[in-house]
């Protein structure tokens, strides 16, 4: 059987750190993804890209799968900050 072990404060504080590049990470490609459906334009890096003049229906499908990918990567970033935060409260 296994112990429940407390960790100790450098661990805790490097949840934190990953909590928080997480958070920087989705704040990043959340505000391109945000850039490109305002442009109308997703850039490709061999080939022209995807304009929602050429064609709106994989442009907003892309456009979607982007967003739930930045939800879903914001709320893994809060899940991590609360392991964090109970980590470091923990006594």
């Amino acid at each position: 059987m296994s112990k429940n072990r407390t960790p100790n404060g450098f661990r805790a504080f490097k949840d934190f750190i990953a909590s928080a590049f997480l958070f920087w990470l989705t704040w990043v490609f959340g505000s391109g993804a945000l850039e490109s459906i305002r442009d109308g334009h997703f850039a490709a890096r061999y080939s022209r890209g995807l304009f929602l003049s050429d064609n709106p229906i994989a442009f907003w499908f892309w456009s979607g799968f982007l967003g739930l990918a930045t939800i879903l990567v914001g709320g893994m970033a809060v899940f991590c900050l609360w392991i964090a935060v109970t980590n470091i409260t923990r006594k």
